[in-house]
């Protein structure tokens, strides 16, 4: 899966690529997880974790720091 993702939630409208994607995972959940879901069914092996950027500095950038718990859940 690996980036493939970021990529899909863009096209999908959920968000425009920049500094600070994963904010879909807060906003957007069910989407987020409806696409692994996707990806599973594809045939994929391997799904990797989805936190880069999940750290409070970088969720500040979005307004989102007060989220960084429910990022990591």
């Amino acid at each position: 899966m690996a980036e493939g993702n970021i990529f899909e939630i863009e096209r999908r409208g959920y968000v425009k690529a920049g500094p600070f994607v994963p904010e879909v995972v807060l906003k957007f959940p069910d989407a987020f997880k409806e696409l692994h879901l996707e990806f599973l069914r594809m045939g994929t092996d391997v799904v990797v974790a989805f936190t880069y950027y999940a750290h409070r500095s970088k969720l500040k950038s979005v307004r989102l720091e007060d989220q960084l718990k429910m990022l990591n859940l």
